[in-house]
């Protein structure tokens, strides 16, 4: 169990170390795009995927994480949810394996670490 939790984690990282990049992407190759709006006191990014779905959506203030975050799966359903509070995690974290057939839900504490896990397969 400690080790799907470990390749989860893994894998998640890398989603979140992408959602912190606001540049737009300039290479003509690249199939994605991604869309950044100022709303007020905040900045609303959206990446998408090539088929036009939503790959990641995420809140920024003052160039760090702040709000929800959310990511997709290439079909539209949700893999990542959570939130971040001036740039670190906080609160329950929820992950869903592509196929739905596992949840693990993650409680970072005010520190921004992790206070609580839990694996539930379906």
């Amino acid at each position: 169990m400690k080790q799907i939790f470990l390749a989860v984690a893994l894998l998640t990282s890398g989603l979140v170390l992408q959602a912190q990049d606001l540049r737009p992407d300039n290479n003509p190759s690249s199939k994605e795009r991604m869309t950044i709006a100022e709303l007020g006191d905040r900045t609303e990014y959206t990446k998408y995927y090539a088929n036009g779905q939503i790959k990641e959506r995420g809140y920024y203030h003052n160039g760090e994480r702040h709000g929800i975050f959310v990511f997709y799966h290439e079909s539209g359903r949700v893999l990542i949810q959570g939130q971040y509070f001036h740039d670190r995690k906080v609160g329950t974290w929820l992950t869903t394996s592509a196929d739905q057939s596992q949840h693990y839900e993650l409680v970072y504490g005010p520190n921004g670490r992790v206070s609580k896990q839990i694996l539930a397969a379906q």
